[in-house]
């Protein structure tokens, strides 16, 4: 055999194991694809077991949630339908006085509109002059008062006699005042 002839045989022997080898590593990557599948699905089937209580632990937290702020929204109507149907006037003080809420009732007592009285301070409004009330040493952080007589001041008009009680907030941040004009029983 030739020299020629051996280079081409070696080479077509070259050939065909190269070509055997692709094969080879075609089988070999395809084999790793399928395992890296396998392994995947696997994890998946695991993991579908361990995720699967959790996943129900935060649906349940969800629910709880939305169930809460449904109760939430529903107290807080309920709040807003006392406020606004009491008859007796009822606001809220803030721990420096100002006040935070005011029912319709306290409004048209005090011949305010409610706007013009939330966020203002409540002392020069009601009482006029400076000193010491009960509504500030409750809302300072005091003991709640459950009667107190007195007088508050009207826009445009005369002051008129009350009877009130304070409450101190559960927070600590206020107190809530109750009141009621006793003109007609004075008289």
């Amino acid at each position: 055999m030739s020299q020629g002839d051996f280079l081409t045989a070696l080479d077509r022997m070259v050939g065909l194991y190269q070509a055997e080898s692709e094969r080879g590593t075609d089988t070999l990557r395809l084999l790793q694809i399928v395992t890296l599948m396998a392994t995947l699905l696997l994890l998946l089937y695991s993991a579908r077991g361990l995720l699967r209580p959790l996943i129900a632990e935060v649906r349940a937290t969800f629910d709880e949630l939305e169930a809460s702020e449904d109760a939430l929204q529903r107290a807080s109507d309920e709040n807003r339908l006392l406020l606004a149907t009491a008859g007796d006037g009822i606001f809220g003080v803030d721990r420096e006085g100002r006040i935070t809420f005011v029912n319709p009732a306290a409004a048209a007592m005090l011949g305010r509109d409610a706007d013009l009285l939330v966020g203002r301070f409540h002392h020069p409004l009601l009482f006029g002059g400076g000193g010491s009330c009960p509504i500030c040493r409750v809302a300072a952080g005091g003991k709640s008062i459950p009667y107190c007589d007195g007088e508050f001041a009207r826009a445009g008009d005369a002051p008129f006699p009350v009877e009130y009680s304070v409450a101190a907030r559960p927070d600590g941040e206020g107190s809530v005042v109750s009141f009621r004009d006793v003109s007609e029983r004075r008289r």
